[in-house]
């Protein structure tokens, strides 16, 4: 993983190609023909000579911080191609095959805009003890801090998870957490404990919910992901493969909460949460998935009808349909019979956005 301006990118080298390759042909530009994953190594062809279009790959882009033979420290994101002898940053790289000569000015822009999520305030009385996680000093949650945390709670199964669920989705119990409000006051919140994990598999954070009352406690100032979007990965075999081939799944449910979510999954399907009604860079995200059609999930109250809208607004996909979800409700209220029996209608056919 590498960073720019200080913000780690949060989307391996070769997931950064392949939307670059997509994106690039768009625009009749053609290049990185063929890349493969070699050690430590992204092998690519080379865009800085013969117009890129190669046979063989003669360029490497390295996937991590690592020593040349003379003990000089090689970033990650480092391009270096052996037969024309350029080397330079994967920011570079970006500028040149969009035509742009800035020294990855742009390069810069277009990794922000693709795979940086903006932070998002999150409205809450609630503060964790010792100070917040401000997004810009991202760290990563440790195995071991995970590890305290893995227990079984009775009310997981009361929520309709299942041994494998809590399994997959890595859910625990913190029977210590501590809050303190605004008025400074110190509260013990025994709760469940879901690892908010990148797609690369790092724990971003951790999400709570308490197993008494309805405290809902997502870390403030932090970079608000998709939840769930490791899992999809790791579970649905998506992505391009080694052998570079493409692997498109048939369908996705977005949601808003972590139960929805893992509800989806209990029933058959892969889904994915927003942690909320959804955010203009979630949206990009969702845009750019090997998915054929979305089948969005969000609670039938007035701020999800405005979420329906905004994700309309900013997903430009083809197939993307609605569940019309009882007044009331959300999907984790649902029997899986109810689940199913809900109504999916086209988005084209939606009235709450005309120019769709």
């Amino acid at each position: 993983m590498f960073k720019v301006n200080g913000i780690p990118i949060l989307a391996d080298e070769m997931t950064i190609i392949s939307v670059l390759k997509t994106q690039l042909a768009e625009q009749g530009l053609y290049y990185f023909d063929k890349y493969r994953i070699r050690n430590n190594e992204l092998q690519v062809c080379c865009p800085f000579h013969k117009n890129g279009q190669e046979r063989k790959p003669s360029a490497t882009i390295s996937l991590q911080d690592q020593k040349n033979f003379d003990g000089k420290i090689i970033k990650a994101g480092t391009f270096h191609c052996f037969a024309c002898g350029t080397t330079c940053d994967i920011t570079q790289v970006i500028s040149h095959c969009f035509q742009k000569e800035d020294f990855g000015q742009y390069g810069k822009e277009w990794l922000t805009s693709n795979f940086i999520q903006a932070v998002e305030e999150t409205d809450t009385s609630l503060a964790p003890l010792g100070g917040t996680n401000k997004a810009l000093n991202q760290t990563y949650i440790s195995p071991e801090e995970l590890d305290k945390y893995r227990f079984i709670h009775d009310y997981m199964y009361e929520r309709g998870l299942t041994d494998e669920l809590i399994e997959m989705f890595d859910v625990g119990y913190d029977a210590n957490f501590k809050l303190k409000s605004s008025s400074g006051k110190e509260s013990t919140i025994p709760s469940l404990t879901f690892p908010v994990r990148d797609i690369n598999g790092n724990t971003l954070f951790i999400a709570r919910r308490s197993v008494k009352g309805k405290i809902f406690y997502l870390p403030p100032d932090i970079m608000k992901p998709i939840y769930g979007i490791y899992e999809l990965y790791k579970y649905c075999n998506i992505g391009v493969d080694e052998n570079l081939k493409l692997h498109v799944l048939d369908e996705l449910y977005v949601v808003e909460s972590i139960f929805n979510c893992i509800t989806c999954w209990k029933y058959g399907v892969p889904a994915i949460a927003l942690l909320g009604t959804g955010t203009p860079h979630q949206h990009k995200q969702i845009e750019r998935l090997p998915v054929n059609k979305i089948i969005l999930g969000l609670d039938p109250d007035e701020a999800g009808d405005k979420g329906i809208e905004r994700f309309l607004r900013n997903v430009h996909m083809t197939n993307i349909q609605i569940m019309d979800i009882p007044e009331g409700k959300d999907i984790n209220d649902l029997s899986e019979d109810e689940f199913n029996a809900v109504e999916r209608f086209s988005a084209k056919s939606c009235n709450l956005l005309l120019d769709y």
